[in-house]
């Protein structure tokens, strides 16, 4: 036993002296240089690539092994480019005896911080890979050599895709096992696994066949289930939606506008053509979304979204994809065809929609108090080229380029329908209630075809039918202007214009270059003003209060100061129609309103209205400008025929009770009116009316004087007139009359003057009675000689009255110069004092 173990370590003795001398041997022989020529021509021809190696060392005996740095391999890929690796630090393990054969067999190869390039020919793209680390292991195996790899890559980078753009992802990790031919002039990848961070994951499989001729390729890929929210996640830290994103759109994204909180992605794709023409590669693959939900920041409404996207050859297509949020939901159908370099030529898209109105208004950020109901529900069918749909909302927030937005939209295959039902809307504060809406529109391009619509106001009727063509390249072009306006700081953007500075409402209209053309006719029943009336009365009761305090008003938002911006689509080139069975407004009660006109860069133009009003009908023409909002300027031009003035006048002021009658006339005026302006201070109007019958009620002046003996003038208490004719005036917060001349039985009248609004009085009156109204007067005789010197030379008695005071208390003067110039001085001022005080009190009212 003591001899069978001496010998087995004289063995050992004897093996490792061997060993120990075979390395010191091969150490000896194999120095650097050496080394190189044995192994780098091996390889060289064994891959068909150029190598070169800074230094290299062996490691014996346990095996047989190279320490490599400065590492580079290149190799030409004919008609496609160059692939090169440059390696700081690389360990080989290889057989002594396979490179001995001309056949390496690489038991491991450990690289660190590499890079590996592929340069590509003409207009092919280039690859990086940076920071390259691993393990790499071949083993020939009859006709092929059998790799396998284990790599992370620190970068992966693309360049070339566009111009001056750059495509890249971090954090790469492949698994592969690779079987090549002994060329390597075809290789099959039969599995590989790529991570990408801890959110992508890709099973692969790939085959190349001829790499120096055509290079014919086919491969199947599969992204197993991956998490959304990580996938979102992971996105946005690394900026792949910046990189992918259009190179001119200059977008960050640090965020979303949305919460994903659960869903899965899954890819498969697959495919195959020649690395000489990559263009012609025919590819097939879907991309599917299961579960996705999430929550909209701003609104806080939740959503979900499911559905598929397929790619096959030159075409991009989705037959259902889904998006729900509460009960609104829309479906999408897609299809986007593709040129030979893979960039999108031609998409169509169909939706099918959905809206909850309720929905939708109840998650409006603010509180503004906003109430809807109802449901918007339709089909969008759109198609055209990528720089069509583009220009339909062109350029970078801020700039403008109308034509643009005129090519897209006239290039644009666009067709819709959309319905709104059961819909209903209510404002806190406002006085009105929308119900019952019902809309109806047909959309062609850039144009509204045709729309109809009903719904009620507080219960009643209304109904709009018409057309509004080019209407949607006029608000593309508006909200551009929002944009720059936003972007200047501005907190009006759609009362600018074009230069994004705050201006009128002229000057936004002004600025716009796509002018629609907008057809509507208005019906309605009823509608009550007095609520708005008082709501702006309101207003400016405030900022007269303020403006007494001392206090400085706000300039107010640019909103405020331009109070018609949103409107300016139907500003522009609109024609119309309008009527409406009653208006009430807190002066006057019209019925029957009709009217037709044009509206022209704000300006409105009524070419034909009618209207009853106060029992009668008016016809006539008005002018309304809106551009220098919300100052408006008004004109009109009216006749009136069989109006009755009690009914008439009663609304505007208290003394209208002292009429009645029918009376024609006409009204030609202008006004100002906006917030915080009294339109009765700046109305001014000018016109003649005329009656044929009616009466003039003058009790609360008359009656407190029927008991005097001296003249009975119950008479005059109402006065029925035969005739009424003169013209009037309004301007400066005062209605007057210059020549008014009312006949009747009882005298004549001839007045002038005036009285305002603020209920103050200002009149001439010249009452002639003829000598057969005077028969009817009791006890003028009594005062014969005074009342004489009253008469003219026909006999008529003549009275002059000035009126002053107001309304509620006015003040009658008899003008006696004419009796005095008579009757002589002394004669007058040997009248009794009581008789003449008597008939100066004739006509004073009775307080």
């Amino acid at each position: 036993m003591k001899k069978r173990n001496r010998r087995g370590l004289i063995v050992l003795a004897v093996v490792a002296v061997l060993v120990i001398a075979a390395s010191v041997t091969l150490r000896a022989v194999l120095s650097r240089d050496r080394l190189i020529a044995l192994l780098v021509p091996r390889i060289e021809k064994a891959v068909d690539a150029s190598i070169s190696i800074g230094d290299i060392g062996i490691r014996f005996p346990f095996g047989f092994g190279v320490n490599v740095s400065d590492l580079s391999f290149k190799k030409d890929i004919p008609g496609t480019g160059d692939l090169s690796v440059r390696s700081a630090r690389t360990s080989v393990s290889v057989s002594l005896m396979s490179l001995v054969r001309k056949r390496p067999d690489i038991e491991k190869i450990d690289v660190e911080d590499a890079l590996i390039m592929f340069s590509g020919t003409g207009d092919k793209p280039d690859l990086e890979l940076h920071g390259v680390r691993g393990s790499f292991s071949m083993q020939p195996r009859d006709s092929l050599n059998m790799i396998s790899a284990d790599i992370k890559i620190g970068k992966v980078a693309i360049k070339g895709l566009e111009e001056e753009r750059e495509f890249s992802i971090e954090d790469v990790g492949i698994r592969a096992g690779i079987a090549a031919a002994l060329d390597f002039n075809s290789i099959d990848l039969s599995e590989a696994v790529i991570k990408i961070g801890d959110v992508v994951s890709l099973d692969l499989k790939a085959e190349i066949k001829d790499l120096s001729g055509e290079g014919l390729f086919s491969f199947s890929m599969t992204g197993r289930e991956m998490d959304l929210p990580s996938l979102i996640e992971w996105s946005l830290e690394t900026g792949i939606l910046e990189q992918t994103g259009p190179a001119e759109s200059g977008t960050s994204f640090e965020s979303l506008p949305v919460e994903i909180s659960s869903g899965i992605l899954e890819v498969s794709a697959g495919g195959g053509g020649s690395l000489l023409r990559p263009s012609e590669a025919r590819l097939k693959g879907n991309v599917v979304i299961t579960g996705l939900s999430g929550t909209h920041v701003a609104t806080g409404l939740p959503f979900g979204v499911d559905g598929d996207i397929r790619f096959a050859g030159d075409e991009v297509s989705s037959d259902d994809l889904r998006l729900k949020s509460g009960d609104s939901s829309i479906k999408t159908r897609l299809k986007v065809k593709l040129a030979a370099d893979m960039k999108p030529v031609r998409a169509d898209i169909t939706s099918d929609f959905i809206f909850d109105l309720g929905e939708l208004a109840a998650a409006v950020p603010g509180d503004d108090g906003i109430e809807m109901a109802g449901t918007a529900e339709g089909k969008i069918v759109l198609g055209g080229k990528p720089a069509t749909l583009k220009n339909l909302f062109p350029g970078a927030p801020g700039v403008l380029d109308a034509s643009m937005i005129r090519r897209g939209w006239n290039d644009v295959a666009l067709d819709g329908q959309l319905a709104v039902k059961g819909g209903a809307l209510s404002v806190k504060g406002e006085p009105f209630d929308l119900a019952g809406i019902g809309i109806e529109c047909s959309i062609r391009g850039g144009s509204i075809a045709s729309l109809k619509g009903a719904w009620t106001i507080d219960g009643r009727p209304w109904s709009v039918t018409g057309s509004m063509k080019d209407i949607f390249p006029c608000l593309s072009e508006m909200m551009l202007l929002a944009s720059a306006a936003q972007k200047s700081g501005d907190g009006n953007p759609a009362g600018n214009g074009a230069s994004g500075k705050s201006g009128s409402t002229g000057d936004l209209l002004d600025s716009i270059r796509n002018r629609p053309a907008v057809s509507l006719e208005l019906n309605g029943r009823y509608f009550d003003a007095r609520p708005l009336q008082r709501k702006e009365k309101q207003a400016a009761e405030i900022q007269e209060e303020a403006a007494a305090g001392g206090k400085k008003e706000s300039g107010g938002t640019s909103a405020e100061k331009n109070s018609f911006a949103g409107a300016a689509p139907f500003l522009l080139n609109t024609l119309f129609t309008c009527s409406l069975d009653t208006l009430i407004t807190e002066k006057a009660v019209f019925t029957s309103i009709r009217a037709g006109g044009s509206v022209d860069n704000g300006r409105v133009r009524a070419n034909s209205i009618d209207l009853q009003y106060a029992g009668g009908r008016g016809t006539g023409t008005a002018e309304i400008d809106l551009r220098e909002s919300p100052r408006v300027k008004s004109s009109f031009d009216i006749d009136f025929n069989g109006i009755q003035a009690n009914r008439a006048l009663m609304g505007i002021h208290s003394m209208g009770s002292l009429v009645s009658g029918v009376f024609s006339f006409k009204a030609v005026g202008d006004l100002l009116s906006g917030p915080g302006i009294d339109p009765l201070k700046f109305i001014t109007v000018s016109g003649d009316a005329i009656s044929t019958s009616g009466m003039l009620d003058l009790r609360s002046f008359i009656a407190p004087l029927s008991g005097v003996a001296a003249i009975d003038l119950s008479r005059l208490q109402t006065v029925d007139f035969k005739s009424w004719t003169g013209s009037y005036f309004i301007r400066n917060g005062r209605f007057g009359t210059e020549d008014w001349k009312i006949a009747s039985g009882s005298g004549d009248w001839d007045i002038k003057g005036s009285f305002g609004f603020d209920g103050s009085l200002d009149y001439r009156a010249r009452l002639v009675i003829p000598p057969a109204a005077q028969k009817e007067m009791k006890d003028l005789q009594k005062y014969g000689d005074l009342v004489d010197l009253f008469r003219d030379e026909a006999g008529n008695l003549v009275l002059d009255l000035d009126v002053g005071g107001s309304a509620k208390s006015p003040k009658i003067h008899l003008d006696q110069s004419a009796a005095k110039a008579k009757a002589g001085q002394k004669l007058m001022d040997s009248l009794k004092e009581g008789a003449v005080d008597k008939l100066k009190d004739l006509f004073k009212k009775k307080k």
